[in-house]
């Protein structure tokens, strides 16, 4: 076993064992977790975290239980290990023991449908099985395909009941026991169910049948009783822009506790990890059969490329050998617990500040500390070896394939800092450090994996993922930089083109200054010029793809035919216009953008009203939206009890207040994502919003279009459709910063356009919001020339600028 080199994280001379002639002195356990706790003291500063507390479990007994840093800043009271956190879905796992006590039992078992306990909570599931119903083994598994549904507990003023009757009325997302879709909700269903088997309910089954055996007197699921703790640890969230700790407003969680409502310390869970590694058994009492345990830890359902699923757990591997590990995230806090039950290895790590990436480095820092090959030197901070920088442009750019679960999603290899980051979407950019001998580059977040590059003659051709034990490799997309033939010659072949049989076109696009075939819901393949013969050569790295282009009489393309493994395919061109004349000033003047923007500025205030429906989450709503000018703007929604929402903008700001976080004003990323929703952000110059305007052909259920790739500095790429006939704004796809460099991929969809006041306003928008959903806005009055008072898109006074 090896230890990656992850940060700048200790100094060789603290841990540099005496070495004899022959034989090094192998390191005491000692030695190893003092390693270990600079390592994670070193990664708490570098994250942000105000505290935080770890407990490490080893052949059955607890090695080590501390606190770093604070458990409130204010005071600057410390965080030890008897300092009280919430531990956030990592609930989830007591929850499954619980069921399978109940199976040990014979009260229920895993594969019992969930309305033979919850008569009510029937899901409407996807599947063409005759009576297919929704069991506890699927909720406990997330393989229901039902989404997140976390509007309906977030409020904290929803009961359990109304939240258990929305998600039985609510819509699928995906075809059912095929994707894994967490659930919050679901899991509140099964533990509900289970409970109710038993002829108790929850969080009296909680308590009886582990936390008194296992003498966890200190940890509850009443958030009142926790925050009378006076050992509790405040909740924070760091702001980048800023560079300042904020207090979270804790979330109420009692309504649906199965899923995340536990709060505890380290010295107490050390006692659950105890009951883990020895298969059921504490304190010479069995708690639960082994083999039980087990079916825990048995794959339910895949996520990626070596991730999966059991019951409360997700299993990966480490180093050959299987990790059992989930990680939990509230507001202001952060968990990590993980198991290597043959090594007998456990841990539990929890942290006052929320969504923290130290939770997925957690598990490698630990493991390696304990278990790896001891090395005493010097670990310094990644960075590119000497003339190696020069090299970077090489290996930026995008990359296809299905890395970490990102179902065919690109990542982007860019430059952060000075060194090679990994970009990956809805997760992070991961910093690379300089490749190891076997030329794998290892993420400073995290050594569960790395990254390395397929290079023949002095260009990269792949980028590859090393995963427990496993490669997988994602061709580039498309090579950067000066492009390789006149863009006048490939004007000619850009367009859509349709296969007979087929309802979605493939796209002939320019791409890094390449041309390249979008084709739907694959990827982008990139090609090298044509041949002496007229043939597009692909440039990835698997050999056999081509294309060549067939014209008619008057010279022009009529189709594109796809060369590969020696069949051909035949695509006919979908008329429409040339991309090559499309420039930002003719788009806005198909858009009426300039007649619009002066029916907007003339028609001063306009208020619309409708309905929202979550449809996948059972539930609906009201909403009111006001905008003047080009800077006002607010909206207002309202899906009681479940939650409320506004968002503001004024000429100098804006900001947002919701039931689950306070007032909050916005800045950076943030504010500029909110000022995309009003109307005069699409109607101006689109060269003075964004550094660069990319305008390719393309249709959107089948109809022409133009699609517009929106590029600013700091900022991920936007991308809007506009119809080629009536310019009408059909799309928009962009990913919303979330919490800790999380970004959550963003569709929205707008059709029904009337006409108010000059000013076109489409009266159906459907968003899709990752794993969330949709929400469908519904317009039933629009009106225009309303006078709005000045202060409704004013912050509250005293609350903020």
């Amino acid at each position: 076993m090896m230890i990656r080199t992850l940060l700048s994280l200790t100094l060789a001379s603290c841990y540099a064992t005496t070495a004899s002639a022959q034989k090094p002195t192998p390191p005491t356990l000692e030695q190893r977790l003092a390693r270990l706790c600079d390592r994670l003291e070193a990664e708490r500063v570098r994250h942000h975290v105000p505290g935080m507390a770890l407990a490490v479990v080893l052949n059955g007994e607890v090695v080590l239980a501390r606190g770093f840093g604070l458990a409130r800043l204010e005071g600057k009271a410390p965080a030890g290990p008897e300092t009280i956190f919430e531990i956030g879905s990592t609930t989830k796992a007591f929850t499954a023991t619980l069921v399978g006590m109940l199976v040990d039992d014979g009260v229920l078992s895993w594969d019992d449908p969930v309305t033979r306990h919850l008569p009510f909570f029937d899901l409407h599931v996807d599947s063409n099985k005759k009576n297919a119903a929704a069991t506890l083994r699927d909720l406990l598994s997330h393989r229901t395909g039902f989404s997140r549904m976390g509007i309906l507990f977030t409020s904290g003023q929803a009961t359990s009941e109304q939240i258990l009757q929305a998600a039985a009325r609510a819509a699928p997302v995906a075809p059912f026991r095929r994707e894994f879709h967490y659930n919050n909700v679901l899991y509140a269903a099964a533990g509900t169910a289970s409970a109710r088997a038993a002829d108790t309910d929850w969080n009296a089954l909680l308590s009886a049948r582990l936390l008194e055996p296992l003498g966890m007197d200190d940890t509850t699921t009443s958030l009142e009783r926790a925050t009378a703790d006076a050992r509790r640890a405040i909740g924070y969230r760091w702001q980048d822009d800023s560079g300042e700790h904020v207090v979270e407003t804790a979330l109420p969680l009692e309504a649906v506790a199965p899923c995340g409502a536990i709060h505890s310390h380290v010295v107490d869970m050390a006692k659950w990890l105890r009951l883990l590694l020895a298969g059921g058994e504490f304190d010479g009492r069995r708690l639960i059969q082994e083999s039980t345990l087990q079916a825990c830890w048995k794959t339910q359902i895949a996520l990626g490329v070596g991730v999966d699923y059991g019951l409360g757990w997700f299993l990966r591997r480490w180093e050959g050998e299987p990790y059992i590990e989930h990680g939990g995230n509230t507001n202001g806090y952060s968990a990590q617990v993980g198991l290597l039950p043959e090594s007998d290895l456990g841990f539990v790590l929890l942290t006052n500040l929320g969504s923290v990436q130290m939770q997925g480095l957690a598990g490698s820092v630990v493991q390696n500390a304990i278990l790896g090959e001891w090395k005493a030197e010097t670990v310094t901070e990644a960075a590119a070896p000497a003339g190696e920088a020069g090299d970077y442009a090489r290996c930026l750019g995008e990359y296809a394939g299905d890395p970490i679960g990102q179902h065919n999603k690109e990542v982007t290899v860019i430059e952060k800092d000075g060194k090679l980051a990994v970009d990956v979407p809805s997760q992070t950019a991961y910093v690379l450090g300089p490749p190891d001998e076997e030329g794998r580059r290892w993420p400073a977040q995290t050594d569960a994996f790395a990254f390395s590059f397929v290079e023949e003659d002095g260009r990269v051709k792949a980028l590859v993922l090393h995963q427990g034990g496993t490669k997988t490799e994602m061709p580039k997309v498309a090579g950067e930089g000066v492009p390789e033939v006149d863009p006048e010659d490939w004007a000619p072949f850009l367009g859509s083109y349709l296969h007979d049989g087929s309802d979605e076109p493939v796209r002939v696009i320019v791409q890094g200054g390449h041309p390249a075939v979008d084709w739907p819901k694959q990827r982008v393949y990139s090609f090298l010029p044509p041949d002496a013969d007229g043939r597009w050569v692909g440039r990835d790295p698997q050999p056999g793809w081509s294309m060549t282009f067939e014209t008619g009489d008057d010279g022009r393309v009529t189709a594109m035919v796809w060369h590969q493994g020696g069949r051909e395919s035949s695509y006919r061109r979908i008329p429409e216009g040339s991309a090559a004349t499309m420039t930002v000033d003719r788009l806005l003047e198909l858009i009426g953008a300039e007649e619009q923007h002066a029916a907007l500025l003339a028609a001063g205030g306009f208020r619309i009203t409708g309905k929202l429906r979550m449809p996948n989450a059972g539930i609906e709503g009201r909403f009111e939206q006001l905008f003047e000018g080009e800077h006002h703007f607010r909206l207002e929604q309202d899906f009681s009890p479940f939650g409320k929402l506004m968002t503001a903008l004024h000429e100098s700001g804006g900001w947002n207040e919701s039931s689950t976080q306070p007032f909050e004003t916005l800045e950076g990323a943030e504010l500029k994502q909110a000022r995309n929703q009003h109307p005069a952000e699409w109607l101006t110059d689109l060269g003075e919003h964004y550094d660069e305007v990319l305008i390719t052909q393309s249709t959107l259920e089948e109809a022409p279009a133009w699609r517009v790739r929106l590029i600013r500095s700091g900022e991920r790429p936007t991308i809007l459709m506009f119809d080629s006939e009536t310019g009408l704004l059909l799309r928009r796809e962009f990913q919303a910063k979330a919490a800790a460099g999380v970004y959550l991929p963003i569709d929205i969809r707008f059709d029904d356009y009337h006409d108010v006041a000059g000013v076109q306003i489409p009266h159906r928008i459907r968003s899709q919001l990752g794993a969330s959903g949709e929400i469908v806005l519904e317009i039933e009055k629009a009106e225009a020339g309303v006078t709005l008072d000045p202060s409704l898109f004013l912050p509250p006074p005293g609350r903020g600028k």
